[in-house]
């Protein structure tokens, strides 16, 4: 009998998906839904999109191994994330009029900085969908929850688009001048479909539990994008060259502890995170050698 529901489940899913792809009229409809979401829905898809496999399979699997001390970053330290963002970040990014993340860090700090911290955000996003597809397998396997299976896949299809949204717009987008936004609608959408694959080949040959993949995919934006955005949204001496600085330092810190020095007292992320500290605030109060004044992107929302 559950094996029926979830087909049924599933045939309105897609049923649901099909209509609404015949209201997309161009990139913006495709990436924000046209930014018409009322309040209520906004907050569903944020919390549907935020707790996704690691929260419903991954977590107590850890908890029943490691205890407290296995959870720290997931659910706690995403939980809080999830709170700082919607009470200092979410209104001032909303106010910019914004397609992408990446558009933010291109009007801030210049296209290097944009491309940068689009693949930073591309290669995290690779470890958190692998995850949502893994436990799909699982889920599948087993048959046995519905309300599971929901959660999954939500997590699974928001985490999917993001990336590839990010992606197209601010890595390809230059590269197709010559195209109008319904052509390059269809770019966005074969995007989707190559990280789709990509993910799901990674899903297949990591060997990484569901926990594990979330979590690492939470280092990389934090050594190569939170100061970037924090520092540059409050501190009003930020400049260009500083923001380079701490996405570059940041990410080589972290990498060179992960190899050379994972089992350090100090996790290797906070190492990252201290250097891109230092490198914002050493790079912003030396003389700028890096021009400060990025180029403000034409965003294009319809």
């Amino acid at each position: 009998m559950l094996i029926w529901f979830v087909i049924i489940y599933w045939v309105i899913s897609v049923g649901i998906g099909l209509w609404a792809a015949l209201r997309v009229r161009n990139t913006t409809d495709f990436a924000v839904a046209g930014r018409s979401l009322p309040f209520h829905i906004v907050t569903a898809t944020v919390f549907a999109t935020w707790f996704g496999s690691e929260t419903v399979l991954g977590i107590p699997a850890v908890f029943l191994k490691e205890g407290l001390s296995g959870v720290v970053s997931d659910p706690f330290g995403s939980s809080l994330c999830l709170i700082l963002v919607g009470l200092f970040f979410a209104r001032p990014l909303y106010r910019m009029n914004l397609l992408t993340i990446g558009d933010y860090y291109h009007n801030r700090y210049g296209r290097l900085a944009e491309v940068l911290t689009t693949l930073c955000i591309v290669v995290s996003y690779l470890g958190w969908v692998a995850a949502q597809i893994k436990a799909l397998g699982l889920v599948f396997y087993t048959v046995s929850d519905g309300a599971l299976l929901s959660a999954i896949k939500s997590c699974a299809s928001a985490t999917l688009l993001a990336p590839s949204v990010t992606f197209a717009e601010n890595i390809l987008r230059p590269y197709f001048r010559h195209l109008d936004d319904r052509q390059f609608l269809r770019v966005m959408q074969a995007v989707v479909l190559v990280f789709t694959t990509l993910v799901t080949l990674f899903a297949l040959n990591s060997h990484l539990s569901i926990f594990h993949m979330v979590e690492n995919a939470y280092k990389v934006t934090l050594v190569s994008s939170f100061v970037p955005l924090a520092f540059g949204m409050f501190w009003k001496h930020a400049t260009r060259q500083g923001g380079l600085a701490a996405i570059l330092l940041g990410l080589t810190s972290w990498l060179t502890c992960e190899v050379a020095f994972a089992d350090a007292v100090v996790p290797p992320q906070m190492v990252g995170l201290l250097f891109s500290i230092g490198g914002m605030v050493v790079g912003s109060l030396l003389p700028q050698w890096i021009a400060d004044h990025a180029p403000v992107k034409e965003v294009h929302i319809a």
